[in-house]
């Protein structure tokens, strides 16, 4: 429970980091769509500076009063100044910051001569005010195209996030068929491992000898199945403990498995009873296993248990013989070297 628990735990972990990653990506994405939106604004709002520039100049040369462009340039640049209605640029160069100023100053000195004209309307009140005129509408269009050219760049730093965007659904993308591969790798591992000795189970004894007996009868070969069990085990539980049981059923694993050739296939069948499938062994030999193992538990010490003892049955496959059958005669041998005092081995 407590493992469920932990890898539960850690999927939910890594499903928020997916979920923090995509959440950012795309909030990224907006907020520079949202800059490169507000942009469109600045170079929309130049533009009109510069237009009201050249009205301004031929309404007040022709005698008309332009006070409207006049205030309408006033509030853009007013806006400009406070950053308002989203006018603010994300990424400002200096050209720009300069360029900016420098429309202020020649627009400031723009609005006192058209004022000046208004009260002397000589020719060179005329001359200064086309001269400033010019000079404001050149550095407005310079602005425009900085502008401009601020944005092209934002547009090009855009395709970089969509391209890292790209990446990092790919890297999700990894992560959740890495998660799917280790969620079903631990789960066919539990399916077929035994939780505490970590050797194959009851499910996978069932399965893999179904599977060898096939392989024996297509090929006309021998195989051999041993089936031992834990002598007076449970005196071991009733006097030491389970958890004492349970730590000699882990070391007589780990004993028995470091003698088995990679061939053979180990498994614990039942509380402390063990098969092995000897493949391609034929009964003389599996004796000559099965005598190994048993002299191998006898001489190891399990700690405060002492020694322990197993008996062993044995039953060599016989061709077209059933599952069921193979087992029983083997399980019937481990029932006779019961009978006869334990610590043996007999052969069905």
């Amino acid at each position: 429970m407590i493992e469920t628990r932990r890898r539960s735990t850690q999927l939910t972990l890594v499903a928020m980091i997916i979920i923090f990653i995509v959440i950012s990506n795309a909030l990224f994405v907006f907020f520079v769509i949202e800059r490169i939106k507000n942009d469109a604004r600045v170079i929309n709002y130049a533009g009109i500076v510069r237009g009201s520039i050249q009205r301004i100049s031929k309404l007040e040369l022709s005698g008309v009063q332009a006070n409207k462009y006049i205030s309408e340039i006033n509030t853009i640049l007013a806006d400009f100044d406070n950053q308002g209605k989203g006018l603010d640029i994300f990424i400002r160069s200096r050209k720009y910051m300069e360029l900016e100023q420098k429309l202020r100053k020649e627009w400031k000195l723009l609005q006192e001569e058209i004022y000046e004209l208004r009260r002397n309307n000589y020719q060179g009140n005329r001359a200064r005010v086309l001269e400033l005129s010019e000079k404001c509408w050149i550095t407005a269009n310079v602005l425009v195209f900085e502008a401009q050219s601020i944005s092209e760049n934002k547009l090009v730093f855009l395709r970089f996030v969509f391209i890292i965007s790209g990446i990092n659904i790919a890297a999700v993308v990894l992560i959740i068929v890495l998660i799917r591969r280790h969620v079903r790798n631990k789960l066919e591992y539990l399916a077929s491992y035994d939780h505490l000795t970590g050797i194959l189970n009851r499910y996978s004894f069932n399965v893999i000898l179904k599977q060898e007996m096939k392989l024996l009868n297509r090929r006309h070969l021998l195989s051999s199945l041993l089936i031992f069990d834990i002598d007076h085990f449970r005196r071991i539980n009733d006097k030491f403990g389970h958890d004492t049981g349970d730590d000699v059923l882990k070391k007589m694993a780990k004993l028995i498995s470091n003698s088995l050739r990679n061939s053979d296939a180990f498994f614990r069948i039942g509380g402390e009873e063990f098969a092995v499938v000897a493949v391609g062994t034929k009964l003389e030999q599996a004796k000559i296993l099965a005598e190994k193992m048993r002299n191998m538990v006898n001489s190891y010490d399990f700690g405060k248990v002492g020694k322990v003892s197993i008996s062993i049955g044995i039953a060599e496959y016989r061709e077209n013989e059933t599952q069921e059958a193979f087992f029983k005669r083997a399980d019937n041998a481990l029932y006779t070297a019961k009978k006869h005092g334990k610590n043996c081995v007999v052969a069905e």
